[in-house]
């Protein structure tokens, strides 16, 4: 496990092991080649799903469409309250700060979610998922000392 980390892609890295196992095992006849074959097959899946993810981490969110948002917000920040003055006259001022930090804080949260990977607050819980499966699968091995659950951190989150 300790080589892996130092690799560029280290779960590409875990694969390849995993390849290069699977020939050894079938080399020595611990494994048929049907078996052999259905666990290749398993690996590519698997190497599939990581290019997936991989595209989903490096991939942003086009600068136009941000730059877009950004600025129709700004426009329409500028604009609401001028709309709003003629029904609501003096109130038109709470009620703008009111849905235009509604807005600016959508335009956050869109900002934010771009990047799912990032291991923070709001992204997807990447190190409980591999746990629980490292838990699941290690109970299917039979292995009786199994990791703890990873814990939530600070008010409840899980990242």
């Amino acid at each position: 496990m300790t080589g892996y980390t130092s690799r560029h892609t280290p779960p590409l890295a875990l694969l390849e092991s995993q390849n290069e196992t699977l020939r050894q095992l079938t080399e020595e006849g611990y494994l048929d080649s049907y078996r052999q074959v259905r666990l290749t097959e398993m690996i590519q899946a698997f190497n599939e799903a990581l290019g997936n993810c991989e595209r989903l981490k490096k991939t942003p969110f086009p600068m136009q469409y941000t730059w877009f948002v950004y600025y129709t917000l700004i426009v329409f920040l500028f604009v609401l309250p001028l709309s709003l003055a003629g029904h609501l006259g003096y109130w038109a001022i709470p009620f703008s700060v009111i849905i235009g930090y509604a807005y600016i804080m959508l335009e956050y949260v869109g900002r934010h979610i771009e990047k799912p990977f990032e291991n923070a607050v709001n992204d997807v819980p990447m190190d409980y998922i591999a746990r629980t499966i490292e838990i699941d699968l290690r109970e299917l091995l039979g292995d009786s000392e199994l990791p703890e659950p990873v814990q939530a951190r600070g008010l409840g989150y899980l990242y």
